[in-house]
């Protein structure tokens, strides 16, 4: 909850590990949709973008060149 407070996005994207309750409401309470797949124990399935959520590794990947980069450039 804590990484999310303070932040302006359209879309949390984020994986199953943080399908909580108090994660969701408070990407709710700041305007952002969740786009988390829910965890395979919910009594309740909801649902998700799934189009969306198959970008998450790339935006993985973006920020893992990003370090890469700024680990030549600094060392």
């Amino acid at each position: 909850e804590e990484l999310i407070e303070g932040i302006q996005a359209q879309y949390l994207l984020a994986d199953r590990g943080y399908d909580s309750q108090a994660i969701l409401h408070t990407a709710n309470q700041a305007d952002m949709r969740p786009v988390i797949p829910p965890k395979k124990n919910r009594k309740y399935q909801r649902d998700y973008n799934r189009d969306l959520y198959k970008m998450r590794p790339r935006v993985e990947n973006a920020f893992w060149h990003l370090k890469r980069w700024g680990g030549m450039a600094t060392g």
